[in-house]
This record gives structure tokens, C-alpha cells and sequence, in this order.
């Protein structure tokens, strides 16, 4: 029997729970369903993880996934731009073409309620980022908007939140 991974379903619609989930390595079936479609990868920087989204999203009229657009821009530069449709399956990157599961930094910060958010400001080829200390945020979805603010400033560094 194949280990399980954990994915996190991220809808699209505001306010919906975010959802961990055990699944086996390369269930194309869960992600289909989840994203409601067909899937491609986009891969996130730092930390690196993988997110499956619907590849027909835009073009059949899905909603804006806000939250999932703050993590593709804060976690890769080159994707500042781009915006994510429809509901998201984020999991760990691929090890040896295998699926991996969530990453535990992106899995602790998203799935826990903290009593404070900061931001790290880091180049993904780099081993270690500048915290920003000057702000606390109350959720971690306004730490990442925050950080990218910050981040103008610095247009290749990644943003990765953290607990305070």
C-alpha cells in the first residue's frame, strides 16, 4: 500500500475552510474533483510545494481564488502577476517524480490559528530572508498581502509567513 500525503484544498469561495486531506501520491482523481477540472501544476518557491489548479479556469469562468493568488505571488517573484481561478489542491513538491506531501511550515502558518503573523523576505536562492518585525498581522492572509507591499521593494524576494 502506497503512504498516504497530506493536500490542502484551498476554495475559492472567501471564507470557506481551508481542508487537509490524506491522500495517495498522485491521485489525479481527488485532484480533478477537487479542482473541478483539469489540472496543472504551478510550482511555488518558497517554501517549496506544488499547487494543482483548474488548467481551464479563466476560460470557463471561475472565481478569482484570492487566496490562493496571495501565496502563488508571495511564495514565487517570477508569478507576481498572475492570478489563480477556482479551487486549489496545494501539496508538497515532487521528490524522484513523486508527489510529496504539504510542506509542515506552509501546513502550520495555514491551518493553525496563530496569535500573530510576520513576514520573512527571502530570495529563493538564498538560505536565509530578512524578518520584518515592524508588523504583526491577525491573519495570515493579511501577512501575506502585507508582505507583498513590503516586497515591492524587493522584487525578487519571496514572502513567507511565520507565527509570531
Amino acid at each position: 500500500m502506497d503512504d498516504l500525503i497530506t493536500m490542502l484544498r484551498i476554495p475559492a469561495r472567501a471564507g470557506a475552510p481551508l481542508a487537509a486531506s490524506q491522500q495517495r501520491p498522485g491521485d489525479l482523481r481527488f485532484v480533478r474533483a477537487a479542482v473541478g477540472g483539469p489540472a496543472e501544476s504551478a510550482e511555488l518557491a518558497l517554501p517549496a510545494a506544488t499547487m494543482c489548479v483548474n488548467m481551464d479556469g479563466a476560460q470557463v469562468g471561475l472565481p478569482v481564488n484570492r487566496r490562493a493568488t496571495l501565496l502563488l505571488r508571495a511564495s514565487t517573484p517570477s508569478r507576481r502577476r498572475e492570478q489563480v481561478f477556482g479551487d486549489v489542491v496545494v501539496l508538497g513538491p515532487p521528490r524522484r517524480g513523486v508527489d510529496t506531501s504539504l510542506p509542515t511550515q506552509l501546513s502550520w502558518v495555514l491551518l493553525n490559528d496563530h496569535a500573530g503573523y510576520q513576514v520573512t523576505l527571502q530570495r529563493p536562492d538564498a538560505q536565509t530572508g530578512v524578518r520584518d518585525t515592524g508588523h504583526v498581522w491577525v491573519s495570515v492572509w493579511d501577512a501575506y498581502r502585507g508582505g507583498l507591499a513590503i516586497a515591492r521593494a524587493m522584487p525578487a524576494a519571496a514572502v513567507v509567513a511565520v507565527t509570531t
